[in-house]
């Protein structure tokens, strides 16, 4: 039971792409080693 969290407010990003739309040949990843999150050039969060 001590691991649940409670969220008050979550934030719907509904313009932001579901797929990455860069070109498969000149893809570029940007990687955030403090929140630990890949972002892809398009905006996309990828799994690491």
């Amino acid at each position: 039971m001590g691991n649940i969290v409670q969220l008050d407010t979550i934030r719907i990003e509904r313009h932001k792409p579901r797929k990455c739309t860069c070109d498969p040949y000149n893809k570029k990843f940007t990687v955030d080693t403090v929140n630990r999150e890949v972002t892809c050039r398009c905006g996309l969060t990828v799994d690491p």
